[in-house]
């Protein structure tokens, strides 16, 4: 998710986040500082390259789009738990950009990943509207 402007000190909270996601030992500090239950944490040490994480999660920190980084139709979701949903910013940047943006009600930053069934309710169709 694109937030523009940044709240005071995000990038840099980000870039905190990023450092610690580097390693197993630091990824698991996060995840478990999340709620990430136990088995959680174990699936999602399988699946992701710490590493790579650190390094996304970098760069995001510091990428703000401008009114052309947008040329295709766009999409944002998130949860609504997942630092107080989109931001007055993030809907007038949304707005100005013609992006679509859904809210998945009770859903973390994790959480809102995770529930499928309701994420594909809008998905599937903006999909299907802009299929070529």
């Amino acid at each position: 998710m694109v937030r523009c402007p940044p709240r005071e000190g995000s990038a840099e909270r980000t870039l905190d986040l990023a450092e610690l996601v580097k390693t197993v030992d630091g990824m698991t500090l996060v995840l478990r500082s999340m709620g990430t239950p136990d088995e959680g944490i174990s699936l999602s040490l399988l699946r992701n390259d710490p590493a790579a994480l650190s390094a996304a999660m970098a760069g995001a920190a510091e990428w703000r789009p401008a009114a052309d980084d947008v040329d295709a139709p766009s999409l944002w979701y998130m949860g609504s738990d997942d630092d107080g949903g989109f931001w007055a910013a993030d809907i007038e940047l949304a707005t100005r950009l013609g992006v679509e943006t859904h809210l998945v009600p009770g859903a973390d930053h994790v959480m809102s990943f995770r529930r499928a069934d309701e994420v594909l309710s809008f998905v599937r169709p903006f999909l299907e509207r802009h299929r070529r």
